[in-house]
């Protein structure tokens, strides 16, 4: 197969004042596949198989092997805009260490999961955030760190997959 990818992404980090920081990125990302010739597999079980046959097209179980033509499909994991924003808040302590507050989030726009670009494979645009609290001390010899990545828990769809066993159970995982 082919694909064409291209995108853009613009950066930036910003300290208004020497105790804070901002960052934050766009990425636009086009990617799509020109020619890509895929094929939906059914293995059968050694026992139940004919005369040598291993596996035969869910499309087409006949002598004629049809391949489905994904040519325009994007890529899996290939959402189109992707972007995040930090913010960091240092606060300096009265015995000469520091104490930095930190939060970050980033946004997906939605994508597929599979190059077949089933419906059931598609994750939904969402976004997420993580938080964390730096301690340095005086000296700069030892640092302390707690953190929490995915505050709100959130669990994207990161694969999804048809299987078939059989003429009866077609299964997506």
């Amino acid at each position: 197969g082919e694909a064409s990818i291209s995108g853009l992404e613009l950066e930036g980090a910003f300290r208004p004042t020497p105790n804070d920081s901002i960052t934050a990125s766009v990425n636009y990302l086009r990617a799509e596949f020109d020619k890509f010739l895929g094929i939906y597999n059914v293995y059968c079980v050694p026992a139940t198989c004919t005369a040598g046959v291993t596996a035969v097209s869910d499309l087409d179980p006949g002598p004629a092997l049809v391949q489905p033509d994904l040519a325009g499909n994007t890529p899996a994991n290939s959402p189109k805009i992707v972007a995040t924003l930090g913010y960091d808040h240092t606060f300096p302590l009265s015995n000469g260490g520091s104490l930095k507050a930190s939060v970050f989030a980033r946004y997906k726009s939605r994508y597929y999961t599979d190059f077949y670009n089933y419906t059931d494979a598609q994750q939904e645009a969402h976004t997420q955030a993580d938080v964390s609290l730096v301690y340095a001390s005086a000296s700069g010899r030892y640092t302390v760190q707690g953190y929490v990545q995915n505050v709100g828990d959130y669990r994207p769809l990161i694969n999804a997959y048809y299987i078939s066993a059989g003429p009866n159970d077609r299964i997506f995982n």
